[in-house]
C-alpha cells in the first residue's frame, strides 16, 4: 500500500483530503471553490489541504504530472493512500471534489451496492454493474476495508462521464 509523508501537515481528523497542483497559477476563485468544502468535509471527519508545487517534494510518493494539472489524494492519518486521482484538468477536479464531498462518509449500513467515495465496509468481491469488473477487497490487498471505493478502472464508472456517473451506485457486493 502506498503511503505519503504527512508529517508537515497538521492533521486533526481521521482522513486527509489533499488537493495538489503542479502549477502555482491557479486562481483565488478556484481555491475558494475548494475551500468552500472544508466545513462539510470536517463534519465527515476529514481535513482538506491545498498544496502547490513547492510543497510536493515534502510528501514523497506523489507521481509527477504535467504543469497545469491537479491531483486529489485521500489518506488516513498515517498517510496510507485510500484513493487518488492525478493528472486531472481543473474542470474535472472540481467535479470530482463535489462528487467526493457528497458521497464520502455516507452511512452505508445495510447497503450491498455502493458508489465512488463511499467507504468500503468489509472484505469481499465487488462487481461493477456496468462492465463486470470485479474489485477484490482483502485486509492485506491493494483495496482494503476502510478505504474509499474507487472509480472503475475499466469502464470509468463513478467519473462524471462514465456509464454510471456521479452519485450512482455501481459496486455491488457479491
Amino acid at each position: 500500500m502506498t503511503t505519503i509523508n504527512l508529517s508537515a501537515l497538521e492533521i486533526t481528523q481521521e482522513i486527509a483530503i489533499i488537493y495538489i497542483s503542479n502549477d502555482s497559477s491557479y486562481s483565488q476563485s478556484q481555491i475558494q471553490g475548494l475551500k468552500s468544502k472544508e466545513t462539510e468535509l470536517a463534519q465527515k471527519s476529514a481535513n482538506l489541504f491545498i498544496l502547490d508545487q513547492s510543497q510536493l517534494s515534502n510528501l514523497g510518493n506523489i507521481p509527477s504530472f504535467k504543469a497545469g494539472q491537479q491531483g486529489l489524494a485521500v489518506t488516513n492519518k498515517s498517510g496510507q493512500i485510500l484513493w487518488s486521482k492525478f493528472e486531472l484538468d481543473f474542470k474535472d477536479l472540481g467535479q470530482f471534489m463535489l462528487d467526493f464531498t457528497i458521497d464520502f462518509g455516507q452511512d452505508t449500513t445495510g447497503k450491498d451496492i455502493f458508489c465512488f467515495g463511499n467507504v468500503i465496509p468489509e472484505e469481499g468481491d465487488y462487481l461493477c454493474n456496468d462492465c463486470g469488473y470485479v474489485l477484490s477487497v482483502t485486509k492485506n490487498g491493494e483495496f482494503q476495508p476502510g478505504m474509499v471505493f474507487p472509480t472503475c478502472e475499466v469502464c470509468q464508472s463513478g467519473e462524471p462521464d462514465g456509464p454510471s456517473g456521479a452519485h450512482q451506485d455501481f459496486w455491488q457486493k457479491l
